[in-house]
């Protein structure tokens, strides 16, 4: 059953990946410069949802890791 403290637990992990993996999109973009679409709305859309899908991944690891141990 999830309680409030797994619900926060959910969501700081997410919060944290989502951070995480657009800060290595960004970063990747910036050394190497390589993507070249015209509209750069559309390319930051791209980086969030990158970000957004890395942060979801990242979150549902660690809970899978934490189910083994009480939070």
């Amino acid at each position: 059953m999830l309680t409030v403290r797994k619900i926060i637990f959910i969501l700081v992990n997410c919060l944290t990946g989502f951070i995480t993996f657009l800060f290595i999109v960004l970063l990747g973009e910036l050394i190497s410069n390589s993507f070249i679409i015209d509209n750069e709305f559309h390319l930051e859309i791209i980086h969030l949802q990158i970000a957004l899908l890395g942060g979801i991944l990242y979150g549902s690891l660690n809970l899978l890791k934490a189910q083994k141990k009480p939070v």
